[in-house]
C-alpha cells in the first residue's frame, strides 16, 4: 500500500512561489491560412445566425398558437 503524503498548511505558507521565464512563441501565419480561418469563422457566424433566427421563429410561432387558443 502506498504511503500517504500529508501537506500541512504551514508548509504551503512557508513555500515561496517559483516564477520561471517562458519564451513567447511567435507564430507566423500565411495570408492564405488567415483568410481560410476568417472564412471558417464567417461560416460559423452565418450558421449560428441562421440557427438563432430559426429558434426565434419557432418561439414566436408558439406564442401565436397560445394567443389563438386564449
Amino acid at each position: 500500500m502506498p504511503k500517504r503524503v500529508i501537506i500541512r498548511d504551514s508548509d504551503l505558507e512557508e513555500a515561496e512561489p517559483v516564477v520561471e521565464p517562458v519564451d513567447e512563441v511567435v507564430e507566423e501565419v500565411s495570408e492564405e491560412a488567415a483568410a481560410e480561418a476568417e472564412r471558417g469563422a464567417e461560416a460559423e457566424l452565418e450558421k449560428a445566425t441562421a440557427d438563432a433566427e430559426a429558434a426565434y421563429e419557432l418561439v414566436m410561432g408558439k406564442v401565436e398558437e397560445i394567443k389563438i387558443r386564449e
